[in-house]
Formats: C-alpha cells, structure tokens, sequence
C-alpha cells in the first residue's frame, strides 16, 4: 500500500473501517465524491473504488479482529503517512459484528474474544493511535466517530455480546467527549 504524495493532498481525510461493503463502503465513496482521501481498513480490498478513486483511495488489508494483527499495523507508518499535514482527520469506526448470536451458554469463547475485538478494542486503539500521532500538527482537528446501534439501548434475545460491545462503544464516546 502506497500513499501518493505525487497530487496535491487534501486537507481533511477520513480513515474507514469496514470499508468494503454496506455502510462503511457508502461513507467512503460519499467522502471520495466530496475530494476528501480515504483510507479503508478491513479484511478485504474493495477494488471499485481503488479504480475510482486512485489518487484519493488508499486500503489496507487488516483483521480488525485480530489485536495482534492491529498492533503490528499500528507500528508500521501508514497512519503517519496519511494524516501527515492533514488539517483534520476524521476516523469513522464502522466495522463491526453481531456474532455470536446464541444465548448464553452457548456461545463459541472465540467468537465472543473476536467480537469484543473487533467492535470495542480495534476502535480504541485506532482512536489512541490517532490520538497520539506526531504527524499532525497541534491545531490539527482530530474526529473521530464510533458507529453505534440501537443495541446499545436496547437489548435483543441472543444478541447479549453485540449489545454489550456497542453498550462499551457508547460509553467510550462519552468518555472521550469529556474529556477532549
């Protein structure tokens, strides 16, 4: 993955999770459609808007599920690349799963660790990492915005692991809101 430094780069970009299908996937061709660069993180490519959008579309190939695998991105320099001389940088945390769908009891241990992965500790890290990055500079604007649900207020049957991520997402953006 190459960001291009050879066209002027804009002011505001967006990192995406989730950006291959469904909302995710509409949130970053709405912002490639406003010239705003984009920066897809999921486990798959989405090679549409790559061809669409060369000079403004970046992707990254990374299990969000896989705190290891998030880890070892995070140390690698993309991030810096991208927001380097951004004047705002808007992170949307968009993926996410509702598995395990079961009741309790009968629910795969791993498929509750991947959940809560992917739907509560992938979007605090991303949010700490963009938090912490030196390539912005200090009057740089960061956004950054958890995708939530009406699980997060509402409890459906069988959903208790989706409910309580999105539960811990919401009380993570309230946190934050106070404290930046």
């Amino acid at each position: 993955m190459t960001i291009s430094t050879s066209a002027p780069r804009s002011a505001i970009r967006a990192i995406v999770t989730g950006h291959t299908r469904g909302l995710g996937a509409a949130l970053a061709q709405s912002l490639l459609q406003r010239n705003i660069e984009v920066l897809g993180l999921g486990r798959g490519a989405h090679e549409e808007l790559a061809s669409l959008h060369p000079a403004r579309f970046t992707q990254a190939v990374v299990d969000l599920a896989d705190p290891a695998a998030l880890e070892r991105w995070l140390a690698g320099d993309t991030l810096n690349a991208f927001t380097l001389g951004a004047q705002c940088v808007l992170l949307v945390n968009n993926a996410g799963t509702v598995d395990p769908i079961a009741p309790l009891g009968e629910q795969d241990p791993l498929a509750i660790a991947r959940a809560v992965t992917l739907n509560v500790a992938a979007p605090l890290m991303l949010a700490n990492a963009l938090a912490a990055t030196r390539a912005l500079s200090a009057d740089a604007s960061r956004r950054i915005v958890h995708v939530s649900s009406g699980a997060a207020r509402n409890a459906y049957p069988g959903w208790s692991v989706y409910c309580a991520t999105k539960v811990a997402g919401f009380n993570v953006t309230s946190a934050q809101t106070h404290v930046h």
